[in-house]
């Protein structure tokens, strides 16, 4: 059976080339180099496939001073987080780059590379590991995402996320027992005012909420039986109330199963994110909430 690798963000701008890296057979990084300025200007990962190192770039642009850091054999990253935000260069003209970068691994910690200013954004493995990433870059790398393989053994569920904002009550649930979600019902207007999943534990259905608040207008769709949760995908980014303050919240979800697709739900602006694998199925999820869902993680069951 082949490794569950599950796909988290990515966050930054949106303009320039997409670049993503074929995660088959890849069984660790060997080795990250890193150009930076005001900005991460460009990127490139070697790794190991199949017993021969291979290449993903580079990704981005010549400006910046070089790094280089070369992972152990035993080494595993265990998080990339950074941030992103606006640019400009020589002749006034802004956009969207990641800004800065920090690579942590089992055994220390790489970076930060690049200005740490802007929008934060955290990759966690959550007990597994990031074997690769993908991008949009130009003259810098201008969003980034990764690629993460779920750890093997005997606990079969694995926790990504959150992604998001952070001001709210953190919500979670026991997955211990959930094999299918069978039902999911939504809130949305600006953005995801409200979530509830019920899902089947031991053969019996239970929920999770609602988490979030009353506003937005109702959506509900029922899974089948056969039916599973392979991606969730959405947009996060700043909202502001009536009297002016301003947070992060979920702006947009969609859901894509085995056989269709949910949505969207919500407004599709601000920084698009997703979750998704080859292998497994989304059981469960966290999130963090108040008024409105403000940030939003998964539950992944490994075959």
């Amino acid at each position: 059976m082949a490794p569950t690798i599950m796909k988290l963000g990515p966050s930054g701008g949106t303009v320039g080339t997409k670049k993503k890296m074929n995660c088959d057979g890849i069984s660790r990084i060997v080795k990250i180099s890193i150009r930076s300025g005001a900005g991460i200007c460009c990127l490139n990962v070697h790794y190991m496939r199949n017993g021969r190192e291979e290449s993903t770039g580079p990704w981005g642009g010549n400006g910046g001073s070089p790094h280089e850091f070369p992972l152990q054999p035993n080494e595993q990253i265990t998080s990339v987080t950074g941030h992103y935000g606006p640019w400009k260069d020589g002749n006034g003209k802004e956009w969207i780059i990641v800004r800065s970068l920090k690579v942590k691994t089992n055994l220390r910690t790489w970076g930060p590379y690049g200005q740490e200013v802007g929008n934060s954004f955290q990759y966690p493995a959550m007990g597994g590991q990031i074997i690769g990433f993908y991008a949009i870059s130009g003259r810098y790398l201008e969003a980034l995402g990764v690629y993460v393989k779920a750890s093997t053994g005997a606990d079969r569920v694995k926790k990504f996320g959150a992604i998001g904002g952070t001001v709210g009550m953190v919500k979670d649930m026991n997955y211990n027992g959930v094999n299918h979600i069978v039902k999911i019902n939504i809130r949305s207007g600006a953005g995801i005012c409200c979530l509830t999943v019920n899902y089947l534990r031991n053969g019996r259905e239970e929920s999770t909420g609602p988490w979030g608040g009353n506003g937005g207008s109702p959506n509900e769709f029922t899974l089948q039986p056969n039916e599973q949760i392979k991606a969730v995908s959405g947009h996060y980014g700043p909202w502001k109330d009536n009297h002016s303050r301003e947070w992060i919240i979920v702006r947009s979800l969609k859901f894509k199963t085995n056989m269709r697709t949910w949505g969207p739900f919500g407004q599709e602006v601000g920084v698009p994110f997703k979750f998704s694998m080859k292998n497994g199925q989304i059981i469960g999820f966290h999130a963090i909430s108040g008024r409105y869902v403000e940030a939003i993680g998964v539950y992944v069951k490994v075959p």
